[in-house]
């Protein structure tokens, strides 16, 4: 049975691919288990606090139709703003001042 021998930097290499791979899973691992605890519907205010964007501009892009909402209550009822949302209207927090 072959040995081979590793350099020192190969090793090095590898525990941080290994590090960098395990970190990403961790993180990935975070995020799935944060939607598992989510709501499914959110008020348009909720929406602005969970997305970054201000409320009128919520409000703006449910008049405009960008972002879907549902009126359980009709025409005149309030909005309602699914889960799925979040992710096509979410603001990077590196960007927001």
């Amino acid at each position: 049975m072959p040995t081979e021998a590793y350099s020192a930097k190969e090793v090095a290499e590898l525990l941080d691919t290994v590090l960098t791979t395990v970190q990403s899973l961790k993180e990935e691992l975070r995020n799935v288990l944060s939607e598992v605890h989510e709501k499914e519907w959110y008020t348009p205010r909720e929406f602005a606090g969970k997305t970054g964007l201000g409320y009128f501009a919520v409000m703006d892009r449910i008049k405009t139709g960008k972002l879907k909402t549902d009126q359980p209550g009709g025409i005149k009822g309030r909005h309602r703003i699914n889960r799925a949302e979040l992710s096509a209207h979410q603001i990077s927090k590196t960007t927001k001042s």
